[in-house]
């Protein structure tokens, strides 16, 4: 009987044809960079993005081919920025169809509170409306530090690449 051995570069190939589908369209990881999420998630904090958590996004695309789910109040969500398209972590607050009302500087949906005046005085002006249903809107859970829907308004639901999976 023949005492048989892989080559590593079969190792590594099987590696490859495991790990690039993963990272593309199931889970990625990421590094905290910013203040915006503290005290949730600190400044290098490393968190596990679920990718297909809303359906099946396209790499390189910008764009879901499949969509099976949305995201839910409460819930930490990747995004890319509607300002600038940079990968920003945020929690979404409320969802399409959600009626929200901004009073004395803060945000109230669905009986949630959150303060809403921007530190910098730069708000995004909102009148007690509804959010749209292809949309979401998201804020930081350090609203002095944070660039939120507070500046660039609601989110489309394109623009979203998954949820948080904490480690």
């Amino acid at each position: 009987m023949k005492n048989r051995t892989i080559s590593p570069g079969i190792i590594i190939l099987t590696a490859l044809l495991i790990f690039v589908p993963m990272k593309l369209f199931v889970l990625d990881i990421m590094i905290v960079r910013g203040q915006s999420m503290k005290p949730t998630l600190n400044p290098g904090d490393l968190i596990v993005i679920n990718k297909c958590a809303y359906g099946l996004l396209i790499p390189l695309a910008d764009r879901y081919l499949i969509i099976w789910g949305k995201p839910q109040r409460e819930e930490i969500v990747v995004l890319r920025s509607p300002e600038n398209g940079t990968v920003i972590v945020k929690r979404c607050v409320a969802v399409g169809g959600d009626f929200f009302d901004i009073k004395n500087g803060y945000l109230e949906v669905e009986g949630n509170r959150y303060l809403y005046k921007h530190p910098d005085g730069i708000t995004k002006t909102f009148t007690q409306s509804f959010v749209p249903e292809d949309s979401i809107m998201v804020l930081g859970d350090n609203p002095a530090q944070s660039v939120d829907s507070r500046i660039f308004g609601f989110v489309p639901l394109s623009d979203i690449i998954g949820s948080v999976i904490r480690l």
